[in-house]
């Protein structure tokens, strides 16, 4: 089809300065991206951009989501508590059945 190239996507231009990209070959494509990405990262690391998954919490931030953890696991062990028990007396009437029979 007319102004397809090599890859089946629409031509036009390409990451490179001009240069139509039915001229690049799949090739040439992949390291003209990881040249781009390249430089992208090293102008970051110029301007001392710091690359993360989210900011830092405040140190505040950080005392109340450990509180609330707390608090949180502590609710979650009282109502897990009547869970185990039961778990237990279970098991060991089970256990008592298999040793009677």
């Amino acid at each position: 089809m007319v102004g397809e190239d090599r890859l089946g996507k629409a031509g036009g231009l390409s990451p490179l300065t001009g240069i139509p990209s039915s001229a690049l070959t799949a090739e040439e494509l992949k390291y003209a991206d990881i040249h781009n990405i390249g430089a992208m990262i090293a102008s970051l690391h110029f301007l001392e951009v710091k690359l993360g998954k989210r900011p830092q919490p405040v140190k505040s931030e950080l005392y109340k989501e450990e509180e609330w953890r707390k608090r949180r696991r502590e609710k979650n062990k009282v109502v897990a508590a009547p869970c185990w028990d039961k778990k237990k007396e279970r098991t060991e009437f089970l256990l008592r059945e298999s040793e009677w029979l």
